[in-house]
């Protein structure tokens, strides 16, 4: 019951049809928001336990989302590594909320997110979402007919590859690879300021592509 109305996300009525269907046993509005609430209150110490391991992970990946709650919108905030994944409502988005739901402002590892201004707020290492780059990157040589933005767009596909076949292989990159591929990121990066010579580029501290 809980399974199909948290993760499916299947209405009460629905839910009670399809046990009337299926078990030829009806069950109330009040039954399945009862085995909600007391799964909610059995996996407290479960929630509590990811968002501790989440606070002390070298690299964390954050988002939010809009939803609407009786009509209003509110966010849903997502913080995760490739074994956890922590989510937490709230009526805002900025940092009232990612203060309140309480990883963020101890994090002390590299945060991944789309660059998006309040998490810059947190005292921690920032990488940007190489798929938030990719669509602004196409976007300057779109719009802009720039060459160091293509450059730097296939650059990052070539990384990936690399990464890709080097974890089929069970290892990671090596020193050098590592190395070569950060010189041809200066490259391409001069390349930019080249073809923009009148821009400032403001980077914020410790921040870097991911």
């Amino acid at each position: 019951m809980v399974y199909l109305s948290v993760y499916q996300l299947i209405p009460y009525d629905r839910i009670s049809e399809l046990f009337s269907d299926l078990c030829g046993h009806s069950i109330s509005k009040g039954t399945l928001a009862k085995a909600v609430a007391t799964c909610y209150d059995d996996l407290a110490e479960v929630e509590e336990n990811i968002r501790t391991l989440l606070t002390g992970a070298q690299v964390l990946n954050v988002d939010e989302t809009g939803l609407r709650v009786t009509g209003i919108r509110q966010w849903l905030h997502v913080a995760s590594t490739e074994l956890l994944t922590w989510y937490g409502h709230h009526k805002k988005r900025g940092v009232i909320a990612t203060d309140a739901l309480q990883i963020l402002p101890d994090f002390k590892g590299t945060m991944v997110h789309d660059f998006w201004k309040p998490y810059f707020r947190y005292s921690c290492q920032h990488a940007l979402c190489n798929a938030h780059l990719l669509r602004e990157l196409t976007g300057i040589s779109e719009t802009y007919f720039q060459i160091w933005s293509t450059q730097m767009n296939e650059h990052l596909h070539d990384i990936k590859t690399a990464v890709d076949g080097a974890s089929l292989q069970s290892r990671s990159l090596t020193q050098n690879q590592i190395a070569d591929f950060e010189a041809e990121y200066s490259r391409i990066i001069a390349r930019g300021f080249e073809e923009n010579p009148v821009i400032e580029c403001a980077r914020p501290p410790g921040s870097h592509g991911r």
